[in-house]
């Protein structure tokens, strides 16, 4: 699944080594401080409401 966003969202997914049913290996993408105001807006938009999957 996160290749399928990585290819064909704007999310900022980091790279995949490795995934198998028992590993993942990835980059690790350095969120910094917690989500703030303006990048929960951001979530938002790209996740949609309530967290609910954009279909």
């Amino acid at each position: 699944m996160l290749r399928y966003l990585a290819k064909n969202t704007d999310l900022p997914i980091p790279k995949i080594h490795h995934a198998d049913k028992a590993l993942l290996i990835m980059d690790w993408l350095d969120s910094g401080d917690t989500i703030d105001g303006p990048a929960d807006t951001r979530r938002k938009s790209l996740v949609g409401k309530d967290n609910a999957p954009v279909r």
